[in-house]
C-alpha cells in the first residue's frame, strides 16, 4: 500500500467469506502477544526504504481490532528487501486497480502509475528547494505583470 497513492488502511481482525464479510475481532490470545514496535519492526525488516505507518487498536462492538495506515512512499517507491511468505527480495509491490490484494508489478501500466506518483514527488521537491533557495518560475509572474499593466 505504500507504492500507492495514498496509501490505505489495513483492518485486522475482519475475514472474509466467499464474498461476505465478518466482524470477528482479534481473539484476547492473541491480543496480548501485540506490541506495536514488534509490528512495526516485521514491517521494515521487508520494507526499503522505511514504510511508515500508525497502528491503533480499535475497540467495536465488544470486539477489538487492529487499524494499520500505511502512507504512500515519501520519495522513493518501496522495494522488498528480503524473501519471505508471498515476498520476493527486489520486487516492487504495487495494488492493481480494482483488486483487493497486492501482486508484484505486472505491466508497463502498473510501472508507468508508480513512475508517475514517484515523478510528481520528486518535482514537488525541486519546486520546493527553488522557492526555499529564493528562486520564482518566470512564467508564475508574467500573466501578474501583465495584469498589473506596469503598475
Amino acid at each position: 500500500m505504500a507504492n500507492l497513492r495514498d496509501g490505505g488502511i489495513i483492518i485486522v481482525g475482519v475475514g472474509e467469506n466467499d464474498d461476505r464479510w465478518s466482524l470477528e475481532g482479534i481473539a484476547d490470545e492473541h491480543l496480548i502477544t501485540y506490541d506495536a514496535d514488534d509490528v512495526a519492526d516485521a514491517i521494515h525488516r521487508f520494507a526499503s526504504p522505511a514504510v511508515s505507518a500508525i497502528l491503533v487498536l480499535v475497540p467495536y462492538d465488544d470486539r477489538r481490532y487492529l487499524a494499520i495506515e500505511v502512507f504512500e512512499f515519501t520519495d522513493t517507491p518501496i522495494v522488498c528487501r528480503r524473501d519471505g511468505i508471498d515476498l520476493r527480495q527486489g520486487a516492487v509491490y504495487v495494488r492493481p486497480a480494482g483488486m483487493a490484494r497486492t501482486t508484484e508489478v505486472r505491466s508497463a501500466d502498473e510501472m508507468h502509475d508508480l513512475l508517475q506518483l514517484a515523478a510528481e514527488k520528486r518535482a514537488r521537491a525541486m519546486l520546493e528547494t527553488a522557492r526555499r533557495i529564493g528562486l520564482e518560475a518566470p512564467a508564475a509572474r508574467k500573466p501578474f505583470d501583465e495584469e498589473l499593466g506596469g503598475l
